[in-house]
């Protein structure tokens, strides 16, 4: 049982839950230009699928869920309509793989400071965090 609680302790807190989304592990890199990326992991403790249909964030123009797809030895980044949370699952975004592209940065994301994002899922509807801006050595 004691390890049980430390176990529960070491666990990052949640950044926002709601509708049974609970979102965790969120930050963004530093901006290069006026192009940044933010990452989420998000769970979805329900029993029924729900899909993350739009991002957006006062800190950029425009938040696009991307994918980076390796084709040939060469990356790209794929624009995604939607993601689907799967119930009683979670995406995990990461560098090199699911993520939220920001373009039309608004002003310079710098270490230290916080970026606001807001996801909408079809289900739980509008979900708001902030989240810290790292750099790229920071991070996975």
């Amino acid at each position: 049982m004691i390890a049980a609680v430390g176990i529960a302790q070491c666990a990052p807190p949640p950044l926002a839950v709601s509708g049974g989304i609970v979102i965790t592990d969120g930050y963004a890199f530093a901006s290069v230009g006026s192009g940044a990326s933010a990452f989420l992991v998000i769970a979805n403790e329900g029993r029924v699928e729900d899909t993350l249909v739009l991002a957006e964030s006062p800190a950029a123009e425009m938040v696009m869920p991307h994918e980076t797809v390796v084709a040939g030895g060469a990356g790209r980044m794929a624009h995604l309509e939607t993601i689907p949370i799967p119930a009683g699952g979670s995406i995990a975004m990461r560098s090199g793989g699911l993520h939220l592209m920001m373009s039309g940065v608004r002003r310079p994301l710098v270490v230290g400071d916080s970026c606001e994002l807001v996801v909408t899922l079809a289900r739980a509807g509008v979900i708001r965090v902030k989240v810290p801006v790292v750099g790229f050595s920071d991070r996975p």
